[in-house]
């Protein structure tokens, strides 16, 4: 685990806390822990190993031992202890927009919904408007939120995916030989929510399989495919990935390929091809087949006599 899995689980304590109606203080002071963690900036195994998380303005020693617990083992007692209490399914609810941890608690012990499905049906019947809290607008605001949800199924919100692609930069940065960890896809071009981690892993001259072969070992990862150039897998059981890795010189050719959509990346081809160029997910190369030299993305849009276009 690192920061950022540990903050998870302090975080879903608190909301679990929440939800079966434990003392409002002790909800908030692991949600408090949670967003201390995150903000941390060293490594949270060098702040465990040097015994320096009482040093964190707000980390007490209950709140320690807790924190060493969930890093060395996924999870503390206490944890385990109250997921036993609350249905899986309403921690779903609470991706609803506006749907926080009272009104998910309500849906349960009021209403007996437990799931997004159940939530859907609800509002259908109309059984809802008597529970306190539940006007119609604040209905209507749920049923828009579902709906959106069913259509980006498979994809994840931006804070989550980001928090991933953090966590994942640190891990390959340890790698010898990375010089670089670059995110392209749906990440960079900024949209709302996030379907694959489209990584372009940037090494030094000559290193690249042995970085390659480094991180088809890495155990964080559930690799699908790890033989062909782009190596396919699952970071944290949730996130997909599409992952090369290139050396410096061809880097400004893969950042491109892996930023942009598959239209785009067809309508660039098109563009080379007017030219007697074709452009390959690695290189530029003219009418007699000789690669051409790229110094960024920029300089390949001029070469295709095209204006840079910035990730959107």
């Amino acid at each position: 685990m690192d920061k950022h899995d540990v903050a998870a689980t302090l975080e879903r304590f608190s909301v679990l806390l929440e939800l079966t109606d434990e003392d409002p203080f002790r909800s908030r002071a692991y949600a408090n822990a949670a967003r201390l963690i995150e903000a941390v900036p060293e490594p949270l195994d060098i702040l465990i190993a040097e015994n320096r998380l009482s040093e964190i303005k707000g980390i007490g020693k209950t709140m320690e031992t807790v924190i060493k617990e969930t890093f060395a083992n996924g999870s503390f007692a206490e944890l385990e202890a109250a997921e036993q209490k609350v249905p899986q399914g309403v921690f779903d609810l609470l991706k609803v927009d506006g749907l926080g941890p009272m009104k998910a608690k309500s849906l349960w012990k009021e209403a007996n919904v437990v799931s997004l499905e159940g939530l859907e049906s609800a509002l259908k019947k109309g059984t809802l408007v008597s529970l306190s809290g539940f006007g119609q607008k604040t209905l209507e605001k749920f049923q828009t939120s579902i709906e959106f949800l069913k259509r980006q199924s498979g994809r994840h919100l931006r804070h989550h995916a980001y928090r991933a692609a953090v966590s994942l930069r640190e891990i390959l940065n340890n790698i010898r030989g990375v010089k670089e960890v670059f995110f392209g896809g749906s990440l960079r071009r900024g949209c709302e929510t996030i379907g694959d981690l489209d990584i372009v892993v940037i090494t030094e001259v000559g290193a690249v399989e042995a970085v390659h072969n480094s991180i088809a070992s890495l155990p964080e990862i559930a690799w699908n495919d790890t033989k062909s150039p782009l190596q396919k897998g699952r970071y944290a059981g949730a996130f997909d990935l599409d992952l090369s890795v290139c050396s410096e010189e061809t880097a400004p050719f893969h950042k491109l390929i892996a930023t942009g959509s598959k239209t785009h990346y067809a309508d660039l081809c098109d563009a080379a091809s007017r030219l007697c160029f074709r452009l390959t997910p690695g290189t530029l190369l003219d009418a007699s087949g000789k690669p051409v030299a790229a110094s960024d993305e920029a300089s390949i849009y001029r070469l295709l006599g095209l204006d840079p276009v910035p990730p959107s």
